[in-house]
């Protein structure tokens, strides 16, 4: 069965081979185990980004709608403030 050196050498040379082989199918799960992660990871951030850039178009909308209603608002109160000091002046001239 062994009858020279060299066919030890070729017997450990085989357990070496499939010993490589297992470390390298090994490193290689583990690598596409890592890249599969970061995929996910970059995935959920993304999702959180488009949730906050939604988020602030929403806020940015409702400031902007807001903002021209105030704009009439204000000049409905101003109008009121008017209308309320002309006519306390009239009741004002009216006394003296």
């Amino acid at each position: 069965m062994l009858e020279t050196s060299q066919d030890i050498f070729y017997i450990v040379l085989a357990f070496s081979i499939l010993w490589f082989t297992i470390f390298l199918s090994w490193a290689v799960f583990y690598l596409a185990m890592i890249f599969r992660q970061t995929n996910i990871t970059i995935r959920e951030f993304r999702n959180k980004l488009n949730i906050l850039d939604t988020l602030l178009k929403t806020i940015k909308d409702k400031l902007e709608s807001s903002s021209s209603h105030l704009a009439f608002l204000v000049e409905a109160v101003r109008e009121a403030v008017r209308f309320l000091s002309e006519r306390s002046a009239k009741k004002q001239s009216r006394r003296r």
